[in-house]
């Protein structure tokens, strides 16, 4: 048998036990490991290194230069590779307006993972609606499974639009997009259009300040690079210091007062005459400002409910079940004003296209009511949309007098003049 000889010859090496081999053979091992594991690293920044520089080329190719790439991959806790989402249409030529670039992350160089970011530029009022109003009474409230304790009106899972600055002079944004307009000097030569308007969106439902105050930087560079590109001489002020905090979603009494928000008007209503079979909770945006959307969410507890059903005031109470409005079917009501770019951008969903909504109409189509005017020398539209077994069947005339005097308050606050109401 073989024995290994000394350094000099003279005889076998030493047996140093079987621990002491073992152990010189994990540090063999664990040497080997830690240069395969040093080589993987390398390969690893190497090869991300690699897919950044080619994301960044697909965003400044696909957005036309009107953002840059790092800013991008960094939403989201920031991603590497990124891929055009759904179809490679999805780039920006300025063959027609609006367009939009949409990417999607790339996970392990083959799997999709989610959609990650969203452009979309336009110019206004020129083009098809940018606020296309729901006819269907979709509510604004999460599935049963997802209410504490059952009470599905306790809050809202739709963001309310707040503008980004007091002034209105920016833009807005919700739970997770920034929308950043800017009026145009004079109007555009070919479309007559007189403003801008950059959207960027973010794919995460649980979008923070932090990506929020990225997409305002994002869409705000991306307005002012569209309107250079287009010969729209402005000027935009910049993002607010401030955080970009989503609007609260707690519904509260819709008797305490809110003089300071969208749903004023309904809290002096209240003061004034009998709830009967009225929404207790409310939720609404601020106002003072010049923003150029306001929201007023109106909805009925659990337990108002049942007060409601134990009455049964007038109405239709066929296939109204108790059971159902408590738990997955709420009553709810909620009204819309749109102003300046905003009110002249306005359309109903009538599925391909929607059908723009001009001063001088006023109507119902299906769960919304509408109504225009004219406020500060631009168009202005009025809406309310509710559940159509509440309004149909419970409120009655009572839905006509809240749409009215929702109307009254906010043409008033914004001087307007020109109301037109459905007949």
């Amino acid at each position: 048998m073989f024995e290994p000889m000394g350094p000099s010859g003279g005889g076998p090496l030493p047996d140093r036990g079987r621990r002491r081999n073992a152990l010189n053979a994990l540090v063999t091992l664990a040497g080997a490991a830690g240069l395969a594991l040093g080589g993987w690293a390398l390969y690893d920044a190497f090869q991300s290194h690699q897919d950044r520089a080619a994301s960044r080329e697909l965003i400044g190719s696909s957005c036309a230069g009107l953002v840059d790439g790092d800013p991008v991959l960094r939403l989201r806790g920031g991603v590497d590779r990124l891929r055009l989402a759904d179809r490679a249409e999805n780039t920006i030529d300025f063959v027609s307006l609006p367009d939009n670039c949409d990417f999607q992350e790339v996970v392990d160089g083959k799997k999709y993972g989610d959609r990650h970011f969203a452009l979309t530029v336009r110019v206004l009022p020129a083009g098809p609606p940018d606020n296309v109003l729901d006819t269907l009474g979709r509510p604004p409230f999460p599935a049963p499974s997802a209410a504490p304790d059952g009470d599905v009106t306790a809050r809202t899972d739709v963001a309310m639009r707040l503008p980004l600055r007091a002034d209105a002079a920016l833009g807005d944004y919700g739970g997770r997009d920034v929308t950043v307009t800017t009026p145009c000097a004079t109007p555009l030569p070919e479309t007559g259009a007189t403003a801008v308007r950059a959207r960027a969106w973010i794919g995460d439902p649980q979008a923070t300040d932090t990506d929020r105050r990225a997409l305002g930087r994002i869409a705000r560079t991306a307005a002012l690079r569209l309107a250079a590109r287009l010969g729209c001489t402005t000027h935009l002020p910049e993002l607010p210091g401030t955080t970009l905090r989503a609007q609260g979603t707690d519904l509260g009494r819709a008797e305490d007062r809110h003089e300071n928000d969208a749903c004023g008007w309904y809290s002096a209503l209240l003061r004034t005459t009998d709830r009967g079979n009225l929404p207790d909770r409310a939720l609404g945006t601020p106002t003072g400002g010049r923003g150029t959307q306001e929201t007023c969410l109106l909805a009925v507890s659990p337990a108002e409910a049942e007060r409601i059903y134990a009455r049964k005031p007038s109405g239709d109470w066929r296939y109204v079940e108790l059971h159902n409005v408590q738990t997955r079917d709420p009553w709810w009501l909620e009204t819309r004003s749109f102003y300046g770019d905003d009110g002249a951008s306005v359309g109903i969903d009538a599925g391909r296209l929607p059908t723009p909504v001009v001063t001088g109409d006023a109507g119902r189509r299906g769960a919304l009511t509408y109504a225009t005017a004219t406020c500060q020398g631009r168009p202005a539209v009025f809406t309310l949309t509710a559940d159509r077994t509440y309004d149909g069947r419970v409120l009655g005339e009572r839905g006509t007098e809240l749409f009215k005097a929702y109307v009254a308050d906010a043409t008033a606050r914004h001087g307007c003049t020109g109301v037109t109401l459905p007949q």
